[in-house]
């Protein structure tokens, strides 16, 4: 009896602790979310609770989950099992505050979610009716979205939806082929960017330098701001865009159509939702210096909303609502596109795929190149460390078939939304859960209390939204580079960089506003990649040096040799000055980096070079990546004399020699 008496009181012990462990999760729990740096769905159990579990445990034998018995038969329960038995409501209570805690650690995700849900139902609309589809198919693809990147680990801080760029790629097949063909070009497009990540292409990221991320984030903004004035216009005038595809040079995006299609609302309604767009702004970006209790764009949701319904309406005004862009029934659920009426499916063969094509590449590279820069420039204001890229293209490609597959269309990463969900608290892959969650909700039945937000409060969010795109202190950095050294002494301006990169940053600010920020990208990518090889091509040096006997010579080369400095490095040396050297050559390369075929070329060049002159010619302290690349290409450097340095503990070093890489 002893024995289980001690068993009885071990087990007592080992539940009293974990229900203590619990308490002291679950304030860690509340501060962690208090703080805002929970990073996924769910939470880690505490390093302090997992250090007194392996304290108390390590020196006991596992207790099982089946009660020990007396010796006489009885069994004997922990004070838990007996306080469960006698109160059957104590399970209720801490499942109760499970859910309690859980919805505290979420609560920023949660309300992030749901304004983003209800802000971007518009933009979703606008977009399907833009491309020639009926206006749910644009909330069916968000939820989607939504739903598969964040389950995938690839939505932390993205919101996926509809985009305007998305939109004008589908116009010319739907318009010339139906949705049939536009749903095939998807279901392509989507395979590609899904072999994007699988193939772990997203490494070029990497490569999109810091003037194309502003040149595309201002241009975006000013963007944004222009597409708020189609909700000032008669909803009736919204319909489908021209077809501009990219393989014809017509293609590109017209920021000022809002301003010449379709007719005004009344002039009272543009005063009433004005108002509530400025005060949606002023709230959205004052009252975070006030507090962060709760997020600023729900608070701005909520007055906008009763200012419309208590007090505009009350006195005989009205604004434009959600409802007034398109009439949309619900509920609507998913139905795979070979099951619905709605299509007439073209059959699979060689010309189907010969159409769908261009529309399917124009997609992918669009939609890629979309996220891509989202997702560097949210990644960036989060101040995060490394995230997988590829994952990112992944869980797009898996979205973009699941929505299309599911009766939605294409999609992409909307920076807008993006933004918004950041500036309310949505940091975590839960976030863009929460908001498709909500998605869902407004397409099976809630888009009627959707429907009575204020386009108003739409305008003044997404405003916001454009506003925090902008890094102003670049407009000073743009300045400084763009006046001589005299002006910018007098009006005390330090922060010049290269003009180059300015020009970059112009090319790509006014490609993305007047053509498309994709192909934006790619040119402000290739003038960058251009600038660096420029300057790389200036900054490599020979250095002659005398050697220690005078019967040698070295050349010392310093800087990167590749397609650009290869002339130089080959003609860098007279021929006066080969003449003059004694016999015995030797060019040093430990200052130099050989990075392509050109770059080995070169040096094999200027040894060749030096040898047909009779000069006895060896290379010497090859950088380990020089050497690997040059190793690959041993039938090159055969005959090739090369001097190996190795430096003694004493300090001295000796030196081998030996021909080629065999």
């Amino acid at each position: 009896m002893a024995h289980d008496d001690e068993q009885s009181v071990e087990i007592t012990i080992d539940r009293t602790l974990t229900g203590t462990m619990t308490g002291i999760e679950s304030i860690g729990t509340d501060t962690e979310s208090a703080s805002g740096t929970q990073k996924g769905m769910l939470r880690a159990p505490s390093k302090y609770s997992s250090d007194m579990n392996n304290n108390y445990t390590s020196s006991r034998q596992p207790i099982t989950s089946e009660p020990s018995t007396s010796v006489d038969g009885e069994t004997l329960m922990s004070h838990e099992q007996k306080d469960d038995k006698e109160n059957p409501g104590a399970n209720t209570n801490d499942i109760y505050q499970r859910i309690t805690d859980w919805t505290n650690l979420n609560k920023l995700e949660m309300i992030s979610g749901f304004v983003v849900s209800i802000s971007s139902v518009p933009e979703l609309i606008a977009a399907a009716i833009l491309a020639g589809l009926p206006a749910y198919f644009g909330l069916t693809t968000a939820w989607i979205f939504c739903f598969v990147t964040s389950l995938m680990g690839g939505g932390r801080g993205l919101i996926s939806g509809v985009t305007p760029a998305i939109a004008i790629a589908l116009i010319g097949l739907m318009q010339s082929s139906g949705l049939g063909y536009v749903t095939y070009a998807t279901l392509f497009a989507s395979l590609f960017q899904f072999a994007f990540g699988i193939l772990r292409i997203g490494k070029l990221l990497r490569l999109i330098p810091y003037p194309v991320m502003v040149g595309f984030l201002n241009s975006t903004a000013l963007i944004i701001i222009f597409s708020q004035l189609m909700f000032f216009k008669d909803p009736n005038a919204f319909g489908q865009g021209q077809s501009r595809p990219y393989y014809e040079g017509s293609y590109h995006i017209n920021a000022f159509a809002s301003l010449v299609d379709g007719a005004w609302v009344s002039a009272s309604t543009i005063i009433v939702m004005s108002i509530e767009a400025a005060l949606t702004f002023a709230i959205a970006l004052g009252l975070p210096r006030i507090t962060k209790a709760i997020p600023s764009a729900l608070v701005a949701l909520i007055a906008i909303t009763g200012l419309e319904w208590g007090v505009v309406r009350m006195v005989g005004y009205s604004g434009a609502l959600v409802g007034d862009i398109a009439n949309i029934e619900t509920p609507i659920w998913p139905i795979p596109f070979f099951l619905s009426d709605s299509y007439i499916l073209p059959p699979l063969n060689m010309d189907t795929f010969v159409k769908v094509l261009p529309t399917g590449l124009s997609v992918f590279f669009i939609a890629q190149m979309e996220s891509l820069l989202v997702f560097k420039h949210i990644r960036s204001i989060n101040q995060e460390g490394e995230f997988d890229a590829n994952l990112v293209a992944t869980s797009q490609g898996v979205g973009q078939f699941l929505a299309s597959f599911c009766g939605g269309m294409a999609g992409s990463t909307s920076i807008a939304q993006s933004v918004i969900l950041r500036e309310c608290g949505g940091l975590s892959n839960s976030a863009p859960f929460f908001a498709a969650v909500f998605l869902f909700g407004i397409s099976a039945g809630a888009y009627t209390a959707v429907s009575i937000v204020p386009l108003g409060y739409i305008v003044g969010i997404n405003v916001f939204a454009a506003f925090n795109l902008v890094n102003w202190k670049d407009f000073m950095t743009i300045l400084a580079a763009l006046f001589p050294l005299q002006l910018r002494d007098r009006m005390y301006l330090d922060s010049k960089v290269n003009r180059f990169d300015t020009i970059i940053m112009l090319v790509v600010f006014t490609m993305t506003f007047f053509f498309d920020a994709a192909f934006a990208a790619v040119v402000g990518i290739v003038l960058a990649v251009f600038e660096y090889a420029w300057e790389c091509s200036t900054r490599i040096e020979i250095e002659k040096e005398q050697g220690i006997h005078e019967e040698s010579v070295s050349y010392r080369v310093k800087g990167n040799v590749f397609f650009a400095t290869a002339n130089k490095l080959i003609y860098g040396v007279s021929s006066e000055s080969i003449a003059e050297d004694p016999r015995e050559v030797i060019i040093l390369m430990e200052n130099a980096e050989v990075l392509d075929w050109t770059g080995m070329l070169a040096l094999k060049s200027l040894h060749d070079r030096l040898h047909s002159s009779g000069k006895d010619v060896a290379i010497s302290s090859l950088t380990p990546a020089t050497k690997a690349l040059m190793e690959k290409s041993s039938e090159m450097w055969s005959g090739v004399v090369f001097l190996e340095v190795q430096d003694l503990f004493d300090g001295e070093s000796t030196v081998s020699s030996k021909k080629g890489f065999a």
